[in-house]
C-alpha cells in the first residue's frame, strides 16, 4: 500500500480511536468510571471507527488482487492474518486461565482459533475483536474465486451482485437484527459485509473518484450525519448509510494528496493490525489489576490504561509487521502472468 499512504494513516487512526472507546468503556465496566462516550451518538461514532476499518480492508483487498496471482493472494492473507492472531489470542488465553482458572470448552477454543462463523455465544470471545476476523477471513477467501472471473471487470461485477443481494435481503427483513456473532449461514447476505464490499468498488472506481474527488468527503459526512440521524430517531438505515460514508471517506483519503511515506503515521499503519489485536485485553488487565488495589479509581487511570494498551499494541504491532515480511519472504515468488494495474491518479 504504499501508494496510498493516507490509508496507512487511516488504520492507525481508526484502530486507535477504537482503543480509546473501549478503554471508555472498560473503565466504565470494571472501574466504575463515568465517561462521556455514553449514548447512541458515541456508540455510533464507535462503530463508525469499525466500518471504516471494513471499507479499508475491501480497498486493500481488492488492491492486493490486481498485484500478484490468487494463489499467491490467498496465501498471503491467510498468513497475514492468522500467525498473529493466534499469537495474541495463546499469549491472552494462558494469561486469562492462569489469573482466574475460567474454563473454556474445547469446542469454543476450536471456534476461537478457526474464526469459525459459530453465532453468538458458541465461540470464545477472548481478544474481544473475533467477530470482525471472521468477516475479514471471509470476504478474503470469497473475492479470490470473483477475481477468476477477471481482476477488474469480472471481480467488478461479482461484488456489485454481491452487494445487491446483501441489499435485497435487507428490504425483505429490514427489522433483522445485524449479525456481529454470524453463524455461517448468515454470513453471504450480511449487512455486515457491505462496507467491504463497497470498499472493494471504490478502489475498482478510484480513477473516476479521482475526478471527483472533492465531492468525497462532503459526501461522507452527509451519509454519516444520516446515519446518526436515524440512530437518533429508529430509523432503518443506519447501518447502510454509515457504510456509504466509510466508503466515500476511504475514496477521499485514496484520492486526496498523499503524505510523505516517511512520515511516522504511515510507520504506525503498519502497526495497526497489532494494535488492534492486543488493546482491549490488556486495557482488561490494566483496570483488573487496578480494581484489585481497592483504590479509587479515577479517569487518569482510565487514559493511563488506554496510553499502556497502545503502546503495547504497537509493540506487538512492530513484530507482527516484521514476522509478516520474514513469512513473505520465505514464500518463492511466482512469475507475473497479467499486467500491473497502474494508479491513474497524480495524487496516488
Amino acid at each position: 500500500m504504499g501508494k496510498f499512504t493516507n490509508l496507512q494513516v487511516g488504520r492507525i487512526v481508526a484502530a486507535s480511536l477504537v482503543l480509546v472507546f473501549h478503554a471508555s468503556f472498560y473503565g466504565r465496566y470494571v472501574l466504575g468510571v463515568p465517561h462521556a462516550l455514553d449514548g447512541p451518538v458515541p456508540a455510533y461514532a464507535f462503530r463508525t471507527t469499525v466500518v471504516f476499518l471494513f471499507a479499508l480492508s475491501g480497498f486493500v483487498l481488492a488492491h492486493c488482487l490486481q498485484r500478484e496471482s490468487i494463489r499467491a493472494f490467498v496465501a498471503h492473507r491467510l498468513l497475514r492474518l492468522f500467525p498473529a492472531y493466534w499469537a495474541a489470542l495463546t499469549i491472552v488465553f494462558a494469561i486469562q486461565c492462569a489469573a482466574s482458572g475460567q474454563p473454556f470448552s474445547l469446542k469454543s477454543i476450536w471456534y476461537a482459533y478457526a474464526l469459525w462463523p459459530a453465532g453468538p455465544g458458541r465461540s470464545a470471545s477472548i481478544l474481544h475483536v473475533e467477530w470482525t476476523l471472521v468477516y475479514e477471513l471471509y470476504l478474503s477467501l470469497s473475492l479470490a474465486p470473483l477475481a477468476m472471473l477477471g481482476r477488474r471487470r469480472g471481480l467488478g461485477v461479482g461484488v456489485s451482485l454481491w452487494l445487491a443481494l446483501c441489499l435485497g435481503r435487507q428490504l425483505v427483513a429490514p427489522g433483522r437484527d445485524i449479525p456481529w456473532s454470524p453463524r455461517l449461514a448468515e454470513l453471504p447476505l450480511s449487512i455486515v459485509n457491505v462496507p467491504f464490499l463497497l470498499g472493494v468498488l471504490v478502489y475498482l472506481t478510484r480513477e473516476s473518484w479521482a475526478g471527483v474527488r472533492k465531492l468525497a468527503l462532503p459526501s461522507a459526512t452527509l451519509a454519516l450525519l444520516g446515519g446518526a440521524t436515524c440512530v437518533l430517531s429508529a430509523a432503518n438505515g443506519s447501518y447502510l448509510l454509515q457504510s456509504v460514508g466509510a466508503a466515500a471517506l476511504v475514496a477521499w483519503c485514496a484520492t486526496a494528496r498523499q503524505v510523505s511515506p516517511g512520515n511516522r503515521l504511515v510507520t504506525a499503519g503498519d502497526w495497526s493490525y497489532g494494535v488492534y489485536l492486543i488493546h482491549a485485553p490488556v486495557v482488561m488487565a490494566c483496570f483488573t489489576l487496578y480494581a484489585w488495589t481497592g483504590w479509587t479509581p479515577s479517569a487518569f487511570v482510565v487514559v493511563l490504561g488506554g496510553v499502556i494498551a497502545l503502546a503495547a499494541g504497537a509493540w506487538f504491532g512492530a513484530l507482527e509487521c516484521a514476522g509478516s515480511r520474514r513469512l513473505r519472504a520465505m514464500r518463492k515468488p511466482e512469475p507475473r502472468s497479467f499486467p500491473e494495474v497502474r494508479v491513474a491518479s497524480k495524487a496516488a
